[in-house]
């Protein structure tokens, strides 16, 4: 945006730089902000430039302090291990709280009959990238320590999983789906995916209702003094054949 000279003569004396983002190499992928210092007019050191521009409101965070940690948002814990390299911008892709609804709907009819089927698992994938030498010996360790955990461990007990993106739709465990190995998207940037399925504890019973179509015990009824019952199928047909031979007597 011009900066307009005193008076609004329309004379331009600068041009104001919004805040912008960087990535340094040191080492961690982390991302700084940086504020460029606007040019000043000559014989007009009196008027100050500031730039106007607020950082980014929640839940993304800019990092004004060069010495502060970085940003919790670039990056997830698995198993209390910190991710290697930084998670790209829109890498964290998929994951969703759903409700298994199954929807009956009649022909003619307003409206739909629901009936909760089942409560399906979150899934998605993280996406990050590895720039430096670090970066890629913190992958190896990674993979090694965590994504190579036995099946059956991670079937067991999961693995726990924290980013805040996950909170408000209550992720805390998962299990490993797969993931790649590093993948050149140009020189000096490698992407790995790792996808994730949300684990729970097995249910104590099923939730879908199923007709027991199994016969009475009859050992088990003769033993309790109950006598037999006979079938319903087998007593209704023999009713009927008793009533046909009697109406074909003379």
């Amino acid at each position: 945006m011009p900066i307009l000279g005193p008076g609004g003569s329309g004379q331009a004396l600068g041009t104001r730089q919004p805040v912008g983002f960087v990535n340094v190499g040191s080492g961690t992928g982390e991302r700084e902000a940086t504020a460029p210092t606007p040019p000043q007019p000559s014989g007009a050191s009196s008027l100050a430039v500031t730039p106007t521009m607020q950082p980014p409101l929640a839940p993304v965070v800019v990092n004004w302090d060069t010495n502060a940690p970085t940003n919790a948002w670039m990056y997830f814990t698995l198993s209390g291990c910190k991710s290697p390299g930084t998670i790209v911008r829109n890498g964290i892709k998929g994951f969703k709280r759903e409700t298994g609804w199954d929807i009956k709907r009649g022909k003619g009819t307003q409206g739909a009959t629901l009936t909760l089927k089942d409560k399906p698992p979150c899934e998605g994938s993280i996406t990050l990238q590895l720039v430096t030498a670090v970066d890629f010996s913190d992958w190896d360790n990674f993979v090694a320590s965590i994504l190579a955990t036995p099946e059956q461990n991670q079937q067991a007990s999961g693995l726990a999983i924290f980013h805040p993106q996950f909170s408000s739709i209550g992720l805390t465990t998962v299990v490993v789906k797969d993931f790649t190995g590093p993948e050149e998207m140009r020189p000096g940037l490698y992407h790995a995916t790792i996808s994730f399925i949300e684990w729970s504890p097995p249910p104590a019973a099923s939730i879908v209702a199923t007709v027991n179509k199994t016969a009475p015990d009859q050992d088990n009824n003769l033993a309790a003094g109950v006598p037999p019952q006979p079938d319903p199928t087998v007593y209704a047909q023999q009713v009927t054949a008793s009533i046909l031979r009697q109406a074909a007597s003379p």
